[in-house]
């Protein structure tokens, strides 16, 4: 194993995924010289568009679309695809759903529907074009040492020939993920746990298609919601007793189909399943979103329950509060990398991210199960939400930020 020189950047990004990719074209702006580091291929533009989606889909909020649109992101996007949709349903089984428009909020849309796979390939090709932006890829954390370099943190990597390089910076972003390497380096403790339920997630063609509108209804086992995607394909989500979802998922794709009518409403019409995929789902929160020099962003922080397709829009929210902070101080000379102005960062986020955890944990615990007085308790809000425009709107202005 040979050791390389070592190198000096403002700024280390750990993690080339959508958030961590994101932050570094966000930062970039300032003129930061950055070290984005991916421990995968870092894959760039692929002019050939697949016409069958992407298994995994992020349900944009209006907020988050703002932001990359703001960024020179979502431009990027709309070159590939995305699916806008402008009414969103919510029912429990047998009862009748409350409907919510973006025109009660005189807006065009509530959200987009993108494949992550077209989202990345967005990001990649403009960090392939940004000059103080270096990628490593095939590249792995191993070290932080923050007594090593007296202006920051030292970090030691290696590459997939086992070579170590060093790099002296300002500030570590950790933005790897819910088995963050980097949060453990930083002895950032988490806690957590697990739900013992999973999500089916199933790309289909279906001869009903159901444009611009996304729904969600309740079971006591757990809810089904349908995405919209482009043309006729359609992303369907089953959510349900992981042992249950892992029988399912050894089915062949006819047989799978059969069990998928049964159990969604008759709304997603004839279908044929071309891809499946299962995840567990868990929770999970950093005690702490920062120590020394290192600071943590999107899944490496927090997990939150995918109820509400929540997860990818809470991260981004971070990379646009972490950015903000970091330009101001940026801007009026001060120490953008001290933990005064990472403990402004870690105030905004940590309690709002707790109250989408705990909110997101509430609505599961409270429309999947069976209990009798829940369920008519359910259905007074049902009917109350429904028939009260003003508290429709402030619920809207909230899903959608």
């Amino acid at each position: 194993m040979s050791k390389l020189d070592t190198l000096k950047y403002d700024l280390v990004i750990v993690g080339a995924g959508m958030i961590g990719a994101t932050q570094a074209i966000a930062l970039s702006k300032l003129g930061l010289k950055i070290a984005l580091i991916e421990k995968n291929h870092f894959k760039q533009h692929n002019d050939v568009l697949s016409e069958e989606p992407d298994v995994r889909i992020s349900s944009l909020s209006k907020g988050t679309i703002d932001f990359l649109d703001s960024l020179g992101i979502f431009s990027e996007i709309l070159k590939r695809r995305a699916t806008p949709y402008s009414l969103l349903s919510v029912w429990e089984k047998n009862f009748t759903p409350v409907q919510f428009s973006a025109k009660e909020i005189a807006q065009d849309y509530l959200g987009f529907m993108v494949e992550n796979d077209i989202l990345q390939s967005s990001l990649n090709t403009l960090i392939a074009n940004i000059i103080n932006i270096d990628v490593f890829d095939h590249c792995e954390i191993i070290a932080i040492n923050e007594f090593a370099y007296k202006h920051g943190v030292n970090i030691t990597l290696k590459n997939q020939s086992s070579e170590t390089l060093t790099i002296d910076s300002k500030l570590v972003i950790g933005a790897d993920g819910a088995q963050s390497f980097t949060r453990k380096l930083a002895s950032i403790s988490s806690h957590g746990w697990d739900y013992h339920q999973s999500c089916m997630l199933l790309i289909c063609k279906t001869d009903s298609k159901q444009n611009n509108i996304t729904w969600q209804e309740f079971t006591p086992n757990g809810p089904r919601a349908y995405l919209p995607l482009h043309d006729d394909w359609v992303s369907l989500v089953w959510y349900d007793d992981s042992n249950t979802l892992k029988s399912l998922n050894e089915l062949n794709l006819n047989t799978l189909k059969v069990k998928v009518m049964s159990a969604f409403p008759n709304q997603i019409g004839n279908i044929t399943i071309f891809k499946k995929a299962l995840f567990p789902l868990r929770r999970m929160h950093a005690d702490h979103y920062f120590k020394g020099a290192v600071v943590l962003i999107g899944d490496a922080a927090h997990t939150i329950n995918p109820l509400a397709g929540q997860g990818a829009n809470i991260g981004f929210k971070d990379v646009e509060i972490l950015t903000e902070i970091i330009a101001e101080a940026f801007q009026n000379g001060s120490m953008w990398y001290s933990n005064e102005i990472l403990k402004i960062y870690e105030q905004k986020r940590k309690k709002e991210n707790l109250l989408m955890q705990t909110t997101m944990d509430m609505l599961y615990f409270t429309f999947s199960n069976n209990f009798g007085p829940l369920k008519l308790l359910r259905n007074f809000a049902f009917k109350r939400i429904d028939s009260h425009i003003l508290l429709k709107k402030i619920l809207l202005h909230y899903a959608i930020k």
